[in-house]
């Protein structure tokens, strides 16, 4: 990824890191391996 997309991509990445917390608290109640596994490309992204 370059420069010139980090700044584009931050307010997504924001958005990203929300919906992985919320991810990872159903994951941890419901043991979803799917849900680990999008958060871990998330992560990674």
């Amino acid at each position: 990824m370059t420069r010139k997309h980090d700044l584009r991509l931050v307010p997504a990445l924001a958005t990203a890191w929300a919906s992985a917390a919320s991810g990872l608290a159903l994951a941890d109640a419901a043991g979803q391996p799917a849900v680990w596994a999008a958060t871990a490309a998330l992560v990674a992204a």
